[in-house]
């Protein structure tokens, strides 16, 4: 048997990722971009951003979770629920199935999600954001900080 290296955008996803935490590694931040192919063809575009940012949550474990969706091209497909609902789905006891976590969305992408949304009122994450620096800022209180 011959193994070969590989990729995961051979599968065809662009999605591309950036991470960064803050001095006490209490803040977990993911800027995600590119584009999210619609419908059934975005689910392994969802299973990527989930897994990838699940993967940082479960070795890092911050108290706060950023997904910045802002930089996402995404316009339909509802796999990416779990992504949204990221913490209630990974989080291993109580205290980690409600730690917080905040999305970052743009003009690009917002009424999608919105409109995903609706249909699904009952699993609404607690924290929308319309830019990255609110969101920083929000972690910030959540955490004791107040800021940056």
């Amino acid at each position: 048997m011959l193994l070969k290296d590989f990729n995961l955008s051979s599968y065809g996803s662009n999605i591309k990722f950036e991470v960064k935490i803050d001095d006490s590694d209490r803040v977990l931040l993911v800027n995600v971009q590119g584009d999210y192919r619609k419908g059934s063809q975005g689910n392994n575009d969802a299973d990527l951003i989930y897994g990838f940012v699940s993967s940082y949550f479960l070795i890092i474990e911050p108290d706060v979770v950023i997904v910045n969706l802002s930089n996402l091209n995404y316009t339909w497909g509802n796999s990416i629920m779990k992504v949204l609902n990221l913490m209630k789905n990974i989080g291993r006891d109580k205290y980690e199935r409600n730690l917080d976590l905040l999305i970052i969305l743009s003009k690009k992408n917002k009424k999608y999600i919105a409109s995903l949304l609706q249909t699904e009122e009952s699993l609404l994450p607690k924290n929308f954001y319309d830019n990255l620096e609110d969101g920083i800022i929000k972690a910030g209180e959540i955490i004791g900080t107040g800021s940056r």
